[in-house]
């Protein structure tokens, strides 16, 4: 199966979780991780479950499900043990429009990846829903090559974009300042345990953008 890659921005947006057993209770904490609002519809929720409940966006109902419950979600997890529970849950979801994850693997929607995180640095690897082992089995070989590094040049990367988009007006003198070898030289540093130099090279970038699009501007000027 071919599955289109995407990272959703999930802050304040409404998920559905049909069943509160391991693996729902897993995408519940997944869900709440990246800002959603989460309602589990579960008659008999699981003990880690509800020792989610200190989180004000999650709604944990003991019952059976409805239809009515797919209603306004962009996202809905089917995790109960019970295929023909699940079936009902996709079928609902699909009638008011969000999209379903079947976690007893059968088709439907989309279907979760085995991700590695290192602070807002994620990598997602999927075996196209043939085998989740299979897919975790990559992402921990990938574990081993990508350090909490990553997690730092994400952040200090964030920085640099934000700043060049309030400070440099053109696009092409923002992307020019994010090549040149900036990414691997500011690993590297970090690697090092040298976060200063990991700083000198992002503020360098900086201001060589700024540099440039001053003089550009200066030129834009002189030739009227």
């Amino acid at each position: 199966m071919q599955l289109f890659p995407v990272f959703l921005d999930l802050s304040g947006r409404a998920c559905l979780v049909v069943g509160g057993g391991a693996v729902g209770c897993d995408k519940a904490t997944a869900l709440l991780a990246c800002g959603a609002g989460v309602l589990v519809v579960d008659p008999l929720a699981s003990a880690p479950v509800h020792a989610l409940a200190h989180d004000s966006r999650l709604v944990i109902e003991s019952r059976s499900f409805r239809d009515a419950d797919c209603v306004g979600r962009l996202l809905v997890f089917a995790c109960t043990a019970d295929a023909a529970v699940n079936a009902t849950v996709a079928r609902a979801a699909t009638a008011t429009g969000a999209l379903c994850c079947r976690a007893d693997g059968a088709e439907h929607d989309f279907a979760t990846a085995a991700l590695l995180r290192r602070g807002a640095f994620c990598v997602a690897v999927s075996s196209g829903a043939a085998s989740p082992l299979l897919a975790a089995e990559a992402r921990d070989r990938i574990a081993a090559l990508l350090g909490d590094e990553y997690a730092q040049a994400a952040r200090l990367l964030g920085e640099l974009r934000g700043r060049l988009r309030d400070a440099v007006p053109d696009a092409g003198t923002r992307a020019a300042a994010l090549r040149g070898g900036l990414v691997t030289k500011l690993l590297d540093a970090l690697r090092g345990a040298d976060e200063q130099g990991a700083r000198a090279l992002v503020e360098h970038a900086f201001e060589g953008a700024s540099a440039a699009s001053a003089t550009a501007g200066e030129g834009t000027r002189c030739t009227r």
